[in-house]
């Protein structure tokens, strides 16, 4: 069963209520696009997560209560409000929503889309978005903003989702990787739900924010573009203040320091008779010991995680690499000249961590000149996610996995090419074997470098370079037994022009000296080569390249209206809240809700008592605003444009969008197994008629059933009901305005 909640609910619910309900979409609502393109890869994904997750996030036992999760008896899970529905029951919800969100976004790949996708995952398995939300608003803020000043780059949001869906549709095909994953993590089996919902967790951590520290590359970036793409005898950017972020607790422990010392400034000052100096002094205290316990907490996350006293992510992050990488990488000449100067050395895998600590890890970003003038922006990535973690995570959660995340992460760009091995330092027959990172060693870090290979499909170009190549605008990825098969797909038109630079450039069709040789060189494919005596198996997956030509597209419609998406989030909240602040007023002209304002924190408290399928349902009527503007002829922007401004809609324009909106609400309620009905008005409830608690019953009816009258054609509904999709719209320009900086312009 691939959703058995719903499946136990639904049998609950005919036994109880007469009504069998809820459903299970077996096919996403909207289907596959029918343009001619063949979507292997999104199938396999969505495999992955319907097929291969059951029971993902599953409590069992009994809560407090003496109450069955696993008999669906509690009521601890979240809907519309707390304490609504089963805990499992919520946690199948969780998971058809993040189904349907990488569903949505193989649809359009647009950011926004991408941005669904990110938000179930943090919601699912950080606990919440607000916490961790710094790390993918930052990439997305700097590639939409500064990416353009760069001769050659291309986006790493949406990019990230892809990678991310790659990996999902690997596992779910690849047998062999299954096999080599389980075996290295010693799961219960490389078919075990519990198997698949482990790799779940890590590889969404590993490749969704494998490109987060790229805010730290574009500035090197682009002042070395200035002078060409040299830091040789130019001034070039180049990090300091990296042993604080290195040692994350140092700066508290600083910080306490200081406020201990402001604090005996005072002790002294109120001895001499200053009476305000005595309430300073223990204001200072307060905040010192605050201070103080937040370093303790940090520090002993990372003496837990890492399993001893470490002193730094460096040596973190080098410990995590040192027993299998030293077995495998030891020969390489800089680590041999290293080992070299130290007299007596016999402990390679010790010598080997130090190396890598000492040398590499703990040098990339305050030297780059010393790793050919590049600055790598996976070390930023793995310290930003890793002290993201350390700060967010219950001591409880603090696994090994964690690191291998983090080291995947740190590998994926130019430290495994070039600084655990060289892959330009080829041998006797082409190429040194030895530079293939075998999937037995480190498996997220090989899949993150084949995956993060092989996805450079519809990527939006924004360096002046990356803008005028030919990149592919699909890619159909196809996979049968342990054989990998990627066919891109370029645009037919502009293959008659002049353009060939770009991906199409290595595409030789599987040619030895192109795109695939690339993938090869750095990662365990394709190899016939002896096992040798490593300990460490050969990977049995082929990878096979093609190219192919259509006239065919898979763009999303493109609207005026433009923004960066990041704020979302915060509209999402807004306009939740406002659904608790209309209070109606009776004019002249009839009744009419009007809105208070809503503090902040009341709508963040408001927003997090929704389950993840609410809240990802008004990001996504925030999301759709521009695209009911543009049926009624406006747009909006944060530029001055000499269009007139808009402030309020007129009844035809609000006619309009309020049909929109409750298409949009239905298609989202029918993909989530919603029906129409309205059982939960006329079941008998065993409480009184007309009173608070039976009000509050009935809401919770609606959610068990997943059933809403509502759910028929916008002709039919009441006014009233109208009204609900209509009302809320002349607010959006004042939220939009205020959390984006955008105002609505008539064309």
């Amino acid at each position: 069963m691939s959703y058995s909640a719903f499946e136990k609910i639904r049998s609950i619910n005919s036994e109880l209520y007469g009504v069998w309900a809820p459903v299970v979409p077996q096919v996403p609502a909207d289907g596959f696009p029918d343009d001619g393109l063949p979507d292997n890869l999104e199938t396999a994904a969505l495999s992955f997560l319907r097929n291969r997750c059951t029971g993902l996030r599953f409590r069992h036992g009994t809560n407090s209560a003496g109450q069955s999760y696993d008999g669906l008896e509690d009521r601890e899970g979240r809907s519309s409000s707390q304490d609504q529905i089963p805990y499992n029951f919520e946690m199948d919800i969780d998971r058809l929503t993040m189904e349907n969100a990488v569903h949505r976004f193989f649809l359009n790949g647009t950011a926004s889309s991408a941005f669904s996708v990110y938000f179930c995952y943090l919601e699912m398995f950080l606990g919440n978005y607000a916490d961790s939300k710094k790390m993918i608003e930052m990439l997305a803020e700097f590639e939409n903003n500064a990416g353009s000043l760069l001769m050659k780059h291309r986006d790493h949001y949406s990019h990230s989702v892809y990678v991310f869906a790659i990996g999902l549709a690997c596992y779910e095909k690849l047998a062999a990787f299954r096999k080599t994953y389980s075996e290295f993590y010693g799961l219960d089996g490389p078919e075990s739900p519990e198997a698949a919902h482990h790799f779940l967790k890590y590889w969404g951590l590993t490749s969704l924010f494998h490109d987060i520290g790229y805010p730290f590359e574009l500035p090197f970036e682009q002042v070395k573009s200035y002078f060409g793409d040299s830091i040789d005898a130019v001034p070039f950017i180049a990090y300091k203040g990296i042993d604080a972020f290195d040692k994350p607790w140092e700066p508290r422990f600083t910080q306490a320091a200081k406020f201990r010392e402001k604090a005996a400034k005072k002790a002294k000052a109120a001895e001499n008779g200053d009476v305000k100096a005595q309430d300073e002094k223990e204001e200072f205290e307060r905040k010192a010991a605050a201070a103080q316990a937040e370093a303790d907490k940090l520090l002993q996350k990372v003496r837990i995680l890492g399993g001893s006293n470490e002193t730094s992510l460096s040596k973190l992050l080098a410990r995590n690499l040192a027993p299998n990488f030293s077995r495998f990488y030891s020969g390489f000449e800089p680590f041999e000249s290293y080992r070299e100067g130290i007299p007596g050395s016999a402990d390679t895998e010790e010598v080997y961590e130090k190396y890598l600590a000492e040398k590499i890890i703990s040098r990339k970003a305050p030297d780059p000149e010393e790793f050919n003038g590049f600055m790598d922006h996976a070390f930023f990535s793995a310290c930003i996610l890793l002290r993201n973690l350390l700060e967010v995570m219950d001591e409880s959660e603090l696994k090994k996995e964690l690191l291998d995340v983090a080291t995947a992460v740190m590998l994926h760009n130019s430290m495994y090419k070039y600084c655990i091995t060289n892959v330009n330092d080829n041998g006797e027959n082409g190429f040194n074997p030895g530079h293939h990172l075998r999937a037995s060693i480190h498996p997220l870090a090989w899949l993150l470098m084949l995956a993060d290979e092989l996805q450079c499909w519809d990527r939006t170009a924004y360096g002046k370079n990356s803008r005028t190549q030919y990149h592919p605008m699909w890619c159909d990825i196809s996979f049968e037994d342990d054989t990998i098969t990627a066919l891109y797909y370029y645009d037919e038109t502009l293959n008659k022009g002049t353009r060939k630079d770009g991906t199409i450039k290595k595409m030789q069709d599987g040619g030895k000296f192109g795109f695939l040789k690339d993938i090869e060189q750095i990662i365990d494919v394709n190899d016939d080569t002896p096992e040798g005596d490593s300990g460490f198996p050969h990977s049995s997956i082929r990878l096979v390249i093609g190219k192919a030509f259509t006239r065919s597209s898979r763009k999303a419609a493109q609207y005026i209206s433009s923004s960066s998406f990041m704020h979302l989030y915060d509209f999402a909240l807004a306009l939740n809240s406002q659904y608790n602040a209309r209070e109606k007023v009776v004019r002249s002209d009839g009744e009419q809700w009007v809105y208070r304002d809503v503090p902040e924190e009341e709508m963040r408290r408001s927003f997090d008592a929704l389950s993840l399928e609410y809240k990802l349902s008004n990001i996504m009527q925030a999301e759709a605003f521009g695209r009911y503007l543009n049926e009624i002829g406006c747009f909006y922007t944060d530029r001055a444009v000499a269009y007139p401004l808009k402030t309020e809609f007129e009844n035809e324009e609000l006619e309009t969008i309020g049909r929109l909106e409750h298409q949009r609400w239905m298609d989202e309620k029918l993909s989530m197994g919603w029906q129409s009905g309205a059982e939960y008005k006329t079941a008998v409830l065993d409480c009184p008629a007309g009173s608070a608690e039976e009000k509050q019953e009935r809401k919770r009816l609606r959610e068990l059933l997943r059933v809403h009258e509502d759910i028929i054609p916008y002709e039919k509904l009441s006014h009233r009901e109208k009204n609900k999709d209509k009302d809320p719209m002349n607010d959006m320009m004042r939220l939009i305005e205020e959390f984006d900086g955008l105002r609505v312009y008539k064309l």
